[in-house]
């Protein structure tokens, strides 16, 4: 497996904002990331979160994204607009 692309944000952008307009924390592109047992990663907006908080990474495999660009006619987007992270995402 190789590992194209990492994201993190510092904050959170839809959690806990029920009926509030979204938040404006970025999303980070990262060389690496430190994977911290039992925390998180840190510089996330989920590291430390809680006690016992199970978070999780999401892989997704890039030919699969190329696919559905492909499909819907879309080229040279980042894979950082699948995430929900900016109310000012980029749109397709």
């Amino acid at each position: 497996m190789i590992i194209r692309h990492l994201f993190i944000s510092p904050g959170h952008n839809f959690f806990g904002h029920h009926g509030q307009a979204a938040g404006e924390h970025p999303l980070c592109a990262m060389s690496e990331i430190e994977c911290v047992a039992e925390h998180g990663v840190r510089g996330d907006r989920f590291f430390d979160y809680g006690n016992n908080y199970k978070g999780q990474l999401t892989f997704f495999a890039s030919e699969i994204f190329d696919d559905v660009c492909r499909s819907l006619g879309v080229q040279r987007k980042s894979p950082s607009i699948a995430r929900r992270m900016s109310s000012r995402r980029e749109s397709i």
